[in-house]
């Protein structure tokens, strides 16, 4: 098992997958109008899952 100095040094720097993901959230804060917004999970989900 790692100790927390080894987990914390490990962490220091995002995958790609984590900077891609904070760059589209820096997007989506910058032009909200750009994006769909739902009233509730629900309704989020139900248009996910529809067909």
């Amino acid at each position: 098992m790692k100790n927390r100095e080894q987990v914390l040094e490990l962490r220091e720097a995002p995958n790609p997958e984590t900077t891609e993901a904070l760059n589209e959230l820096a997007e989506m804060k910058e032009n909200p109008e750009k994006y769909k917004r739902y009233a509730s999970f629900k309704e989020a989900m139900d248009e996910i899952l529809k067909d």
